[in-house]
This record gives structure tokens, sequence and C-alpha cells, in this order.
């Protein structure tokens, strides 16, 4: 059985142990299909050797209305971040989506109608 402990030792805070992200490794290689003045999307591809077999928690993307920030932590030992800001069209980001595919990461920018 194990020792009660004293009270005083209860009432310590407890170190965390918060792993920071990063240091982030910019993605500078994609594929981007504009998909022309009538399509409503805005595909962009990642190239990421082995994506496929992270967690799905550890692929983000956060959408602004001109911004896009896909993260990808600990892929092989690395963090990828994917940062865009100034968009040429605005998105809708709640209409915006990342799809991970084998060794591949597709995010979808939703156009907002109109531009």
């Amino acid at each position: 059985s194990k020792p009660t402990p004293r009270v005083e030792e209860v009432h310590k805070p407890v170190p965390v142990d918060i792993k920071p992200m990063g240091p982030w490794t910019e993605v500078t290689t994609f594929g981007l299909d504009l998909g022309g003045y009538d399509k409503p999307v805005v595909s962009v591809d990642l190239r990421l050797k082995g994506i496929e077999a992270l967690p799905s928690e550890s692929v983000t993307c956060d959408f602004t209305e001109s911004s896009l920030d896909l993260k990808v932590v600990g892929l092989d030992g690395v963090n990828y971040r994917f940062l865009k800001t100034n968009l040429d069209k605005d998105i809708v980001p709640a209409e915006s989506s990342v799809k991970v595919k084998k060794n591949h990461v597709i995010i979808s920018l939703q156009k907002v109608k109109g531009q």
C-alpha cells in the first residue's frame, strides 16, 4: 500500500510537460487548382510522404476570410506548416476543408460567391 501523502505535498503545483509546437518547417512546394472562373472551390495539394499514418488531430488548418494556416505535427519527427495570407480571393472559412490522402493533403478553399 502507498503511504498517505502529507497535506503540504498535495497542494504543490504539478509541473506539466507541455511540448511547444515548432519549430515549423515551411511547406514550399504545392499544387494549385484554381478551378476556373465559374468554379467555387480552389484546391491546394501538398505532398507530404506518409501523412496518412498520422492521427487526424495532428493535421489542422485554421481558415480566415483571407488566409489559411495548415499545421502538421510530428510527421517523421518534423512539424510542417503551410501558411498563406492575403489570398487572391476571399474564402468562406466554415465551408473550407482539409482532406488527408496517401502522401497528400488536399485543402479545399470555398470562394466567396461573386468574386
